[in-house]
């Protein structure tokens, strides 16, 4: 079995050339209508004229009455409407006129949930992505986040495309044995976006397709465990792609690579750009036996719980 060093566009299209996971060689391989009120004329005592006049007169007092009411009613519901008040078949309609009046929620709405408060693990470093020293591709698409990893782990800083369409990466952290042979590796890149998962809905399907076609090249025995919405850090959506590849070494090693990628939109209709981060877990790892425990267990799984996104863009 060989560790070599390989195109991070095989992880990250477009990030240069790092070691971002074992490549393995000779390896076998988601109305209600206005109510009119009913208006009685209001009778007075007759006069003494002949009835044939007192008739006609008092049809046209309660044609004039009916006409005016009626022309008042349309007045004030047109004004009611157009001044952007409630309109017929409008649901849940502020109750309280006194104050300011609550916009409506529905479920298609998204925001981003509240700002986590995480205190600092010990024997961590704080990692915070900023504008500073990023340059080309990862300047132009921006995403503010930050996290916490383990001193133990080793730093390599932001990577910019050095391809026309690719994609760089601002964040790239891992942990080896001493032999050099990767255990644990997070990336954190970006995707096009068009700000809410819903609004990327159509999008998650083509970026699913990418992340199989470039990690086919890279793991051998490469297949798509699982896809489909998951929740993050508790109200993140994101949509997240299970996978796993590796084999046997002529020596008999076996070697084993199950990883997670997320595509998580930054829940902000002016946002470009979105998060995606991809974990990597080798059989090496401690407490990782399976996909499903990619980030759930091992020293990853703090690193992304720790994982934030901020409102810098």
């Amino acid at each position: 079995m060989k560790w070599s060093e390989v195109s991070a566009d095989a992880i990250i299209p477009g990030a240069g050339a790092v070691t971002v996971a074992p490549k393995v060689e000779n390896l076998k391989p988601l109305d209600t209508a206005p109510v009119t009120k009913q208006v009685e004329p209001a009778w007075k005592n007759r006069s003494p004229e002949p009835p044939q006049e007192e008739t006609s007169r008092g049809k046209i007092l309660a044609v004039v009455g009916i006409l005016a009411l009626l022309a008042l009613l349309v007045f004030g519901l047109y004004y009611f409407l157009g001044s952007g008040g409630p309109k017929p078949g409008d649901a849940n309609l502020a109750q309280n006129t006194n104050g300011p009046s609550t916009p409506t929620i529905t479920s298609d709405t998204e925001m981003p949930p509240q700002p986590r408060k995480i205190a600092q693990p010990a024997n961590t470093e704080y990692y915070s992505n900023n504008k500073q020293n990023l340059k080309g591709d990862l300047l132009r698409n921006f995403v503010g986040f930050s996290l916490y990893y383990p001193k133990e782990w080793k730093l390599n800083g932001p990577q910019e495309s050095v391809t026309a369409g690719g994609r760089g990466k601002f964040l790239d952290i891992s942990r080896s044995t001493p032999e050099g042979k990767l255990k644990e590796q997070m990336l954190v890149s970006y995707y096009p976006s068009k700000g809410t998962f819903n609004n990327d809905a159509d999008k998650f399907p083509q970026m699913v397709k990418e992340t199989n076609e470039t990690l086919k090249k890279l793991l051998p025995g490469y297949q798509m465990v699982s896809e489909g919405e998951i929740k993050l850090n508790g109200d993140w959506r994101a949509y997240e792609v299970k996978f796993q590849g590796g084999g046997t070494s002529e020596t008999g090693e076996k070697l084993v690579v199950w990883g997670r990628r997320l595509f998580i939109p930054a829940s902000r209709l002016d946002a470009r750009n979105g998060f995606e981060i991809t974990m990597l877990s080798t059989s090496l790892a401690d407490e990782v036996k399976s996909v499903d425990d990619v980030g759930v267990h091992g020293e990853l799984a703090s690193i992304l719980y720790s994982f934030e996104p901020t409102q810098n863009f």
